[in-house]
Order: structure tokens, then C-alpha cells, then sequence
């Protein structure tokens, strides 16, 4: 069969002659008309999405649906459920049924971009779909089939992934039944200027500016650049030039300001390992061990120095060392010769006119690991003034992580203000505007009036509420509305939404919020009664599984509401 290899360019928009770019399209229409499993890989911008099309179009499928899936934009969590649906009830959330891709692309063509990132789980479902053809959607036992062709991309190697256990071996071969390579940009040396040419034409018409043009010795820089970011780069870099520069003739010293690669850092960095607690333990013993043996040093020049002054006989000196180390030691015996030539070593004979340095008493250090990280926080802390949020940005971690750490260590804020920074304050750690007359309070089961439901989150909310009181008031907490202080209210709001996307290739974070709102009376000052909202949430990267770690940020999330209603009922900072 003869190919029409132009054509397929000018149809699909792919610019270049080299001889593999031209393989690479030959081998995507001969293996179109058939069902099997293509693999494409290459580098990151080389242009892998326009093969998926050509060898859906060149198909019997081309009348059907084609779907291009980025697998690794897809948070862990739901990525079952996009590609494979899910029924009403199978988790938080799923107030409905729900087709996934392989359903809806019944008899078309699914292109799974980045299928290196899949997790393993979602590679045993789809291994399935490609030896059988059966799925089933998540939360249901009903076998469906679907009749869909699966190409699929990757800018990693497989090889290793599959050495590292991060991705199926069977996969491996089911999905690269057909591979096709795609050369990246430095390869295609004689395609690098007819591809700039292109984009800047294509830029002067959208952005009504008179086309850019190369010196030859910008033409030569272009050429010799290496490219790591392929054909998107270059494409960006013209861009970039065709709105920046005035001057419509680059020369090479312009173009050089372009053609600059990210700057890797020079900071020295720890690199993760599977050993870490070892590795960590190892560093605790040399740590201790050249701290032993520092103060064993001072000990020996402690005990020399008073054998020189004559303080300290020779023969008492075994002594000393045995107390020093109770293990028994080897019998020395101390001879002092006084043979000719010999030196005599008595009080007389020491210098009187150069003092003796005392000796460094150097304390034993203890490196613990706990201990400094603790030490820093509270400098941190001290520093900002007990601002959590100024103390995590400069410690490199997030708030709520700060917030668990001082929860672990014991390290009481509100102590360290008072204590560290002198300031002075007219409340207490036990309640500071409690009035002493009161001893009771009443304190609601808070009901969840949210949208999204959490079966747990009433009960855990209302019982840290209690536990923060009762461990810091002297009030009695009773089960009837007749109490000194009252609070009551509700959870009014609970959802999960994405807050930001930083690119095609980055994944987003998602945030869960809860909002609650607080009724307080106080029977002894009325003025001291609110009707408030108390909100707070906690971020997180959308591709972990939100069912694994909802209990730990909604355990955080209720410590802090209840943190400011404790301070706005009972303290006033």
C-alpha cells in the first residue's frame, strides 16, 4: 500500500521530512485498519497526540467516538471511576450513575496519554478490558463489555518502571503490540528552521506584527540548540520573540537570551531511599558515638593535666581510668625511668611562666532528631510572634503539618507567648474571660446540615469541642440545655473542589472545607452571647485518594474550629 506521507501532514498538521518522523507516520496508517494495541513514546513535546488521530481516522473505527484521556492529570482517587464509571452510592459523593470513558467510547478509539502514571490497581482493570473486553464500573459486581481500540503514549521508559515494580510487565506487552518512536527535536536537525518559519508566520498573522526573521548565525544557534523541550519549545521560544522583540531580525546574541535551560540547583539535597529509618538510626549512632568520644577526650586531658600538676600519682591514675570506662582494662604499669637522658617529670619541673589552659569541658550533646526539629519550630514561632502561617512558610512546610507537630510535641503557643516573648496578658490557660461564678456548660451534638455527607463528622466534631473544654476549663459539661454556658449550632457546610490547576502536566490540588455555625449565651453577661460562622480548610493534591485520607484532614480541620470557638467563648484573645 502506498502511503501519501505529505498528505497526512498537511491534514493533521505535522511539519518536518526526516526519515523517522516519516516511519513513525507510515507504521501509524499501516496498522490502523486493525484492532491492535499501539504504544507511542517519545519525549515530552514531540507532538505524540497527533498519531492517536491519524490511526483513528485511517480506521474502520473513524466514524465512531475518540477520546484522549491525560491519565496522569487524573486524581488516584477517581481515576477508576473516569475511566471505567461508577453507580450511584459507591462513594462520597456519588449521588448518581456515571459512564466512564471505555462505555462511552463503545466502538471508537481511547487514547491514554501518560499511561505510565496509571496506579497499579487501575492497571489490573485495564488488562482486563484489553484481554477481554469486560469492565466493571466501580461499586457495581455487573460485568459490562465494550468494543473500544486503546492507544496509548508515554514520555517515560516502562523498562524501568516495570524493573521498580510501578508498572505491570503483562500490560507492558499488551499495550505495545505495535510501538511507534517518535524522534524528539535534536534528531531532527533539518527541521528545526522550517518549523520555527512555521510558527512565526503563523504568530505574525495572529498577532498582526510583521513576521521575525534569523540572522544566519541565529539560524546556526537555533540548530545547535539541544531542545529538551521539543517542539513545544520551540514553539513557545517564537512566540516569546515574535511579541518581545522589536527588532524583527534575531541575531544570535537575541536569541541566546531564548535558548536558556532551567538551571538545575546547587543545593545539596537528600535524596529519598528505601532505607531512611536505617540510614536515619545510623546517623543517631556516629552522632553519639563521636559525642562519646569527645567527652572521653576531655576526660583523658583532664586527668593528664593533673599528673603534670603532681595532684594525681601515676599509680592512681588506672584508677581513674577504670572509673571512667567500668569495663576492665589491661594492666598498665607506669615506669619513669631515671636513667641519664632520661627526663624527670615532677611539680618542680613544670614552667610556671606559661600558664596551663584548662582544659574544655565539653558537655555530651544529645542529637536527637525529635529534639532539634522541636527547637526549631519553637524559634520559628518565636520569631513570628506565634503566627502559624509565618512560621510554616519559613520552615518549608505546610500550616496544617505545623499545627500536627506542635500537637505531637507538646508545644503550647499560647506557653510560649507568655514565656518566651514576655508579653503580658490578662488571661489564663484554664479559661481566660470564665467567669467564676459559672460551673457548668452545655454543649450540643452539632448535626451535619451539609450537602456532602460524613456520617462521623457530627459526632467527631461535637466530642473535640468537649475534649478541648473539658481539658482546658474547669467546667463541668452537662447533657441538658440548662447550663451556665450553652453553645449549640450546626455543620453547614462540607465540600470537596478543586482550587488550582499549574499546567497540562501538573496535578491539581483540591480543597475540603467545613463551615459551622455557633450559637453561645452565657446566663451571667448577655454580652458575651454570639451567633457566628467559623470556617476552615485544609489542601490537598487531588491525586491521593480523598476516601484514605478524608479522616485525617477533618480531624485537623475540627481541631482548628474548635480552637477558634474555644478562644472566641472562653479567652477573647
Amino acid at each position: 500500500m502506498e502511503i501519501n506521507t505529505l498528505a497526512i501532514k498537511q491534514r493533521f498538521g505535522i511539519i518536518g521530512f526526516d526519515p523517522e518522523l516519516d516511519r513513525a507516520i507510515s507504521i501509524a496508517v499501516q496498522v490502523a485498519p486493525t484492532d491492535l494495541s499501539v504504544l507511542i513514546t517519545g519525549e515530552s513535546g514531540v507532538g505524540k497526540e497527533n498519531f492517536p488521530k491519524i490511526i483513528h481516522e485511517y480506521s474502520p473505527r473513524k466514524h465512531g467516538l475518540y477520546i484522549a484521556v491525560n491519565c496522569g492529570a487524573i486524581p488516584e482517587g477517581t481515576i477508576d471511576s473516569e475511566l471505567f464509571g461508577h453507580v450511584k452510592g459507591a462513594f462520597t459523593g456519588a449521588t448518581e450513575d456515571h459512564k466512564g470513558y471505555f462505555e462511552m467510547a463503545d466502538g471508537g478509539t481511547i487514547f491514554l496519554d501518560e499511561v505510565g502514571d496509571l496506579p497499579l490497581a487501575t492497571q489490573v482493570r485495564l488488562l482486563r478490558v484489553l484481554e477481554t473486553g469486560e469492565f466493571m464500573r466501580v461499586g457495581s459486581s455487573k460485568v459490562q463489555k465494550t468494543n473500544v481500540r486503546v492507544v496509548s503514549a508515554t514520555n517515560v521508559n516502562l523498562a524501568n518502571h516495570i524493573a521498580k515494580g510501578k508498572f505491570r510487565e503483562d500490560l507492558y506487552y499488551r499495550l505495545n503490540t505495535v510501538p511507534i518512536s517518535v524522534p524528539p527535536l535534536r534528531q531532527r536537525k533539518d527541521d528545526i528552521y522550517l518549523l520555527f518559519t512555521k510558527f512565526a508566520s503563523d504568530f505574525a498573522e495572529k498577532y498582526h506584527f510583521p513576521q521575525i526573521t534569523l540572522t544566519e548565525g541565529a539560524k546556526q544557534a537555533l540548530v545547535d540548540y539541544t531542545w529538551p523541550g521539543n517542539v513545544r519549545q520551540l514553539k513557545n521560544v517564537t512566540e516569546q520573540m515574535s511579541l518581545i522583540e522589536k527588532n524583527r531580525q534575531i541575531d544570535e546574541v537575541t536569541i541566546a537570551k531564548y535558548l536558556t535551560s532551567p538551571t538545575p540547583s546547587q543545593l545539596p539535597a537528600l535524596l529519598p531511599s528505601e532505607n531512611t529509618h536505617h540510614e536515619q538510626f545510623e546517623r543517631e549512632l556516629i552522632f553519639k558515638f563521636l559525642s562519646d568520644m569527645k567527652r572521653e577526650v576531655a576526660e583523658l586531658r583532664e586527668l593528664v593535666h593533673h599528673v603534670i600538676a603532681g595532684d594525681l600519682k601515676p599509680s592512681e591514675l588506672q584508677q581513674d581510668f577504670q572509673q571512667i570506662h567500668p569495663v576492665k582494662a589491661p594492666q598498665i604499669t607506669y615506669d619513669f625511668p631515671q636513667e641519664e637522658g632520661s627526663i624527670s617529670i615532677s611539680k618542680d619541673n613544670i614552667d610556671k611562666s606559661e600558664p596551663f589552659q584548662e582544659p574544655e569541658i565539653i558537655e555530651e550533646t544529645k542529637y536527637s532528631l525529635v529534639d532539634n526539629e522541636k527547637d526549631m519550630i519553637i524559634k520559628a514561632l518565636k520569631k513570628h510572634n506565634n503566627k502559624r502561617a509565618a512560621a510554616a512558610q519559613e520552615l518549608g512546610i505546610s500550616e496544617r503539618t505545623l499545627y500536627r507537630k506542635i500537637k505531637e510535641m507538646g508545644i503550647m503557643v499560647l506557653f510560649l507567648c507568655l514565656m518566651l516573648t514576655g508579653c503580658r496578658m490578662t488571661v489564663s490557660l484554664t479559661g481566660g474571660n470564665i467567669d467564676p461564678r459559672a460551673k457548668t456548660v452545655y454543649v450540643q451534638t452539632f448535626p451535619n446540615n451539609a450537602s456532602l455527607v460524613n456520617p462521623s463528622l457530627s459526632q467527631e466534631f461535637t466530642n473535640v469541642l468537649k475534649d478541648r473544654i473539658q481539658n482546658q476549663t474547669p467546667l463541668t459539661i452537662i447533657n441538658n440545655g440548662n447550663g451556665d454556658y450553652s453553645l449549640e449550632g450546626e455543620i453547614i457546610n462540607y465540600t470537596v473542589n478543586p482550587i488550582a490547576i499549574q499546567g497540562n502536566d501538573a496535578a491539581a490540588m483540591n480543597r475540603l472545607t467545613i463551615t459551622v455555625r455557633v450559637r453561645f449565651s452565657n446566663s451571667f453577661d448577655d454580652k458575651q452571647d454570639f451567633d457566628q460562622t467559623f470556617s476552615r480548610y485544609s489542601d490537598y493534591p487531588s491525586s491521593q485518594n480523598f476516601t484514605a485520607i478524608e479522616k485525617t484532614l477533618v480531624t485537623d480541620i475540627c481541631d482548628a474550629l474548635t480552637e477558634d470557638i474555644f478562644n472566641k467563648a472562653f479567652v477573647n484573645w
